[in-house]
This record gives structure tokens, C-alpha cells and sequence, in this order.
């Protein structure tokens, strides 16, 4: 059976035809959601739902990016920063800031301050999966060399200023450490018949003792 709709315009009767009026519906109706669009839009949003879950169960330094760290760099940042093996990589990371700020009066960079840490693998912990993008590489190194960096830092071994090239400095503790260092030296000097210590080897002990000074540069 055949229907057909009558409209009336400015007093004329116009028949529709079925195949009009569908057309018509067409235009001014959403598109059907069919079985496969609402299952493929379910997938789609699935997969957004699992990734931004992954990504944020993913240490602190590598977040925002896609695939999962390697274990490499888990493994040297809990090494970096662990309680049985921080000091020992904080006071390593003093003892080239101080060396370096001797020699040229300022800190080391960042990427020097690793590459000497880690000189076999240049600084990073292992290669990046291939998949990365550029710019979520650079984020990664920033954000993996500034948790370990703020960790010593936390510890008073090591100092900087964010955001200023090259202030990486000693700390309050790494300091003390070579103040007391200095005067257990000295308290053991080989001392003369009349109490007084000897010229000579105290001066030699003052120069292999010398502590460590907090040589910040102009402007830090």
C-alpha cells in the first residue's frame, strides 16, 4: 500500500512522494547509528581509555608518552635514587660538579653531569624504543634527569637553580662532609716534641685537604 503526504502552500494543495519525504527525513534526521559505527566508535574509545590508563600508571618521569619505558631506565632511576644507592650516586654527581666548577668556574650541564655518570650508554640509561616520537624523547630526558637531579638535591649534596644554565653547584651536606673530613685529617697530623704540629706537613695536608667550595659563578 502506497502513502503519500499532502502539504498546502499559500492555499495549493502539492502531493509529496514517499521517495521525497525519505529524502527529506535524510537531511534534517542524525545518521542511524548502525551496528558496526556504534561498535567500531566503542573500540575507538576503548582503546583511548586503556592507553591514557597506561600512560598514567607509568613512572612520574614518563608520563604523556605512548609505549611503556624500558627497563633500563626504571632500573637506573630507582638506582639513582634508592636508599641504598642514592647517596653514592648524588655524592659521585658532587664530586664532578666541584671538580668541574674548579676547573672553569661554572657547573656542568645536565647532559654533561649524565654522560659522565653514564659514559658508556652517552648519558641515557638505554637507547629509546624506536616508536618515540622526537619531542616525547626530549621530554623524557628532561623529565628523568630532573626527578633524579631533585632527588640529590633533596639529600644536600648537590644544588641548582631551575631554569639557569649551569648552576649546578655542591650542597649544604657535601660541604659539611668535607669540612669534617678536613678536620679529622688534621686532628691525626704528626705533631713535634714541644706540641706544635709540623710546618711542613701540615701545609701538605692543607693543600690534599683543601674542602670544597661552593664556588657559585656571577649571577647564581
Amino acid at each position: 500500500m502506497a502513502y503519500s503526504v499532502w502539504h498546502n502552500f499559500g492555499g495549493h494543495t502539492k502531493q509529496s512522494t514517499p521517495i521525497g519525504l525519505l529524502r527529506f527525513l535524510a537531511r534534517v534526521l542524525p545518521s542511524p547509528m548502525t551496528t558496526g559505527r556504534v561498535a567500531g566508535e566503542a573500540r575507538a574509545a576503548t582503546a583511548n581509555a586503556t592507553a591514557a590508563m597506561a600512560s598514567d600508571s607509568y613512572p612520574i618521569w614518563w608520563r604523556g608518552i605512548d609505549v611503556p619505558p624500558p627497563a633500563e631506565w626504571t632500573y637506573m632511576f630507582e638506582s639513582f635514587t634508592g636508599d641504598d644507592t642514592g647517596d653514592e650516586w648524588a655524592l659521585a654527581a658532587a664530586i664532578f660538579i666541584a671538580q668541574t666548577r674548579r676547573r672553569t668556574g661554572l657547573g656542568p650541564t645536565f647532559a654533561e653531569l649524565f654522560a659522565h655518570l653514564m659514559p658508556e650508554t652517552h648519558g641515557l640509561p638505554a637507547p629509546f624504543p624506536r616508536e618515540m616520537e622526537f619531542i616525547e624523547r626530549r621530554r623524557a630526558v628532561a623529565a628523568f634527569r630532573g626527578h633524579v637531579t631533585i632527588d640529590w638535591r633533596r639529600r644536600g649534596l648537590i644544588s641548582f637553580d631551575k631554569g639557569v644554565t649551569r648552576s649546578l653547584r655542591v650542597g649544604r651536606a657535601f660541604r659539611e662532609r668535607s669540612r669534617h673530613r678536613q678536620l679529622a685529617r688534621l686532628a691525626g697530623m704528626p705533631r713535634l716534641e714541644n706540641g706544635m704540629s709540623d710546618p711542613a706537613a701540615m701545609n701538605g695536608c692543607e693543600r690534599a685537604e683543601r674542602p670544597i667550595a661552593d664556588a657559585r659563578s656571577k649571577g647564581e
